[in-house]
Formats: structure tokens, sequence, C-alpha cells
């Protein structure tokens, strides 16, 4: 028997004239000896026919045994193509003209959450996010403009009205004898787009993170500027405030620009805020959920996702400075805790501040109130360790102004060399921040010289790095930046009595 293959042409006359010849082999093999043939009495015509009737029998029943073979291997072929078709992990439909489903295997019914029966003349846009039918119509037309398959992504509904993310690939086919039709193979994805959502928010997040460490350190920079001149306006303003008439043209004068100072002082209060990451110290209050409300008209959503960005605000210019939820935000971070705003037009909008319990942590200790009868002030040695020259002028005439004696330092450096040097000092006053050997490191020097000199740290920001200076030595205060004259006078008072 001859085989027949797929790249070669089959030979109908060469096929029959091998069942033929198979067909003649087996009639001799099974005709009765010539003894015993009750045909050999019969006709010569006679026993041509017979002969010939036999060899046709034989033939049907050898092609019979073929297609009982065809068969076998058809319904094994069916069988895997239902183990491939019906059985796949991803749906595949076959949709009309028109766009009715014709045929739907059981992933794509279990997906729609549909019996299989049920999907059939049902419009596939019946399972489409209403919101998504366009985009698949504009696919349809340019699949159906272009012939190559399309691929897309759009959101479907289940029959109990769950929404889940499909991945479409869709192309155009043709039945045998019929209209053509479009071939669609649909995967979920839900899972996919939930983890892009999250790398998208979690990308947003770390812009947003960047953006404001970037923001921070400038604003961190231009405050500590910002708080020198500041800080020589109010004190050499307070300074000579006291000492003119009041209501006088001079005293008028001081008073607004020592108000003026202090209320650029609130300015560089914020910016540094942005720059400040960590809380300086950690005091157990008695705080639950925080939730604030107002009664305005709400937030657009385009402007709530920028309500927590720096300089954002929608106030008339000198009406906001567009810090204050930017702050809020990152002292709420810096606790470990979570803002939540919640506002949409025409409803007023609400705040919630969340933070985490607090282990290990006791309350402040409650001030202790010293009466100034009981300790006269004296004429104190104050050394002020600053590297700005106009910090050092206004604290040369705040001191004189107290009654005090001041020594001057550029820098940690001079500092030291003026202590190792003799000079007795009562108390230093220090900047941080200063090139070369800063207050961070001026500081367990001054200490390891004299162990029990009080230092009082002069700073706009107290970070982590001073809140260990604080706690790893004895006899450090913070005096912050900018400051009134009667700010340090308080504060010298105070470390005289100790």
């Amino acid at each position: 028997m001859g085989v027949t293959t797929m790249d070669k042409p089959v030979n109908t006359t060469e096929q029959a004239r091998e069942l033929r010849l198979r067909a003649e082999e087996l009639a001799l093999r099974h005709a009765a000896p010539v003894s015993n043939n009750p045909e050999s009495t019969l006709p010569a015509w006679a026993v041509d026919m017979i002969h010939e009737l036999r060899v046709h029998q034989i033939e049907l029943e050898m092609q019979n045994e073929e297609l009982r073979g065809a068969q076998a291997k058809l319904d094994e072929a069916n069988a895997r193509y239902f183990d491939l078709y019906d059985l796949a992990p991803v749906g595949y439909f076959t949709l009309s003209e028109s766009g009715v489903i014709l045929e739907a295997n059981l992933y794509a019914a279990s997906q729609l959450g549909l019996p299989r029966v049920a999907l059939v003349q049902q419009p596939f846009t019946r399972f489409i996010f209403r919101e998504d039918q366009d985009r698949f119509y504009l696919h349809r037309r340019k699949l159906s403009e272009s012939g190559s398959v399309k691929s897309w992504d759009l959101r479907m509904v289940r029959q109990d009205g769950t929404p889940f993310w499909a991945h479409l690939d869709a192309a155009n086919a043709w039945e045998a004898d019929g209209p053509p039709v479009l071939r669609v193979t649909m995967g979920d994805i839900s899972m996919q787009k939930l983890a892009e959502d999250r790398q998208r928010r979690l990308e947003a997040e770390l812009r947003h993170t960047q953006s404001m460490e970037r923001l921070g350190t400038l604003a961190g920079g231009i405050a500590h500027d910002m708080n020198n001149v500041l800080g020589a306006i109010l004190g050499v303003a307070s300074a000579n405030l006291d000492n003119q008439p009041d209501g006088s043209p001079v005293y008028r004068a001081f008073d607004i620009i020592t108000r003026a100072a202090e209320r650029g002082a609130v300015m560089v209060r914020s910016m540094e805020s942005l720059a400040c990451r960590e809380p300086p110290e950690e005091k157990e209050l008695n705080l639950n959920e925080v939730q604030v409300e107002d009664t305005g008209t709400g937030m657009s959503a385009e402007t709530l996702t920028k309500a927590l960005e720096p300089y954002f605000t929608t106030k008339d210019v000198g009406k906001g400075t567009g810090l204050g939820l930017s702050i809020i935000d990152s002292t709420i971070k810096a606790h470990q805790g979570q803002l939540e705003i919640q506002s949409e037009p025409g409803h007023e909008t609400s705040v919630t501040l969340r933070f985490p319990d607090l282990e290990g942590a006791s309350p402040a200790d409650p001030p202790v109130v010293v009466s100034a009868a009981d300790h006269a002030p004296r004429s104190l040695k104050v050394l002020v360790v600053d590297d700005d020259e106009l910090i050092r002028a206004s604290m040369q005439t705040l001191l004189e102004t107290l009654g005090h004696t001041s020594a001057m330092a550029s820098g940690g450096h001079e500092a030291i060399a003026m202590l190792e040097a003799g000079l007795e000092a009562d108390v230093v006053i220090l900047d941080m921040n200063m090139p070369g050997l800063d207050g961070a490191g001026t500081l367990p020097r001054i200490h390891s010289l004299r162990p029990t000199l009080p230092v009082l740290i002069a700073t706009g920001r107290v970070d982590q790095t001073t809140a260990d200076l604080i706690n790893l030595f004895p006899g450090i205060h913070v005096v912050p930046k900018p400051f009134k004259m009667e700010v340090l006078q308080k504060q010298l008072e105070r470390l005289e009595r100790n």
C-alpha cells in the first residue's frame, strides 16, 4: 500500500491498483482446492464473475478497515483538539462580522461567568467595560483595514458585574464556505495591571521623595543664611527697642523691624521643616487618630494630587506660602505616620493624621520654676563661635546690652585655640553650621578641654546630630536662631542658675 504524504500529490489510480492486487492475493490465498471446489463444474464466465465479486468484497472490507483506522485517528485528533482548545488556560472566541459570539471555549466561559452555551449569540461588547467599548470598536476597524493581528488591553466585565483587565489578540479568519469571522484570544491580566499600578505609585512616591530631598537641601542652605541675616537684624533691633521710650518714633521703627524679622523667622522655620527628615526627639503624647475638617468647597482631583507639593497654593498672591500641608506631611512622615486627604468639589475637605504608638518614651519633664530673686544675674564671660561676621557683631551688641563681656571666634579651630591659650569663659554660644571644624566637631573638643563648661547651641534646625550631642554631653542647651535679646537673656540666666 502506498503512503500518502502532505507534500506529495495523491495518485488515486496507483492506490486502486495496489488495493486490487492485495485483494487478488487474498482471494487466491483463501480459494478452495480444485478437487473440492464446486465452481470447477461451472462455465468459465461464471467462475470469473464469482472471482470478481469475491475480490470486490475483499476490497470493500479492506477499505472499511482503513476507514475505521482513519476514524480512530480522527477521534484521537478531536480529543487532542478538545484538550488544546477547551482546556487551554486562555479564552478563545469566534465572533461574527457584527461582533456576535459564535463559539467560545471553557476558559472563556468560566472567565465571563456563564455556561458556554449561554455565551453563543451574545454580543461580545456586552462583556466589555462601557468606557472601553469605543476602544474595542476602533481596534476592530483597524483590524479590518490592515488584516494583520491586533493586540490591546481593555477592561471586561463578568456576568456578576465584576470587572477585570484582559489582553486581547484578534485576527480575521474565513470559515469554509462561510462568511469571514474574527478569532479572538483573551487572557486575564488583572494581577499584572495591579503590579504595574503599584510600580507606578512607588515610582511616583520615589520621585516625590527625591524632589522633597533636593528641595529640602536647598531650603536648608537658604534657611541657614537667612537665619544669620535675620539673627543680626532681630538681635540689634530688640537690643535697641528696650532702650527707647514707648511710643516714640524710634521705638516704633525698631518695633516694626523686630516684628518683620520675627515674621521672616517663621517663614525660615517653614523652609527648615522641609529640610528636616528626622524628629529631634520623641515625646509621648496622648493622641489617637487626629482628624481635621473644614467647611470649604473642596478640591478637584487635579488640585488634590498637588496639595502636598511645596509652594503649591490656590490662595491669592501674598495670602499663602504653599508650605502648610507640605510641612505637615514632612513632619508626619518623620514620625513614621500617615497623612490622608479626602476632598471633592462641593464638599468639605477632611485631613486625617495617623501616628504610630511610641514605645519606651516618657512625657517631657515639667519645667522647673525658679524665682529670679533667688539668683541675681551677674556678668558672664561669653565665648561666641560663629563664622558669620554679622552674627558676631550683633551678639557683641546684645551681650554688652545685657551686661556681659564677650570673646569672638570665627570658627571651631579658633575657639579651641583660644581655650587652649587660657581663655576663661563662663558659657559658649556655638553655631552648628560652619566651614572647617563645624559645631558637631567643636563641641567634643570643648568638652574635653572644659568638661563643665556650659554650651548654648545656636541653630535654626535641631536635627538628629544636634539631638545626639544634647544627649551625649551634659550642660548642652539649644537657642533657636534667630532670637531676640530677651530669649538670649533667659537662656543665660538659666545657665547661671544651674
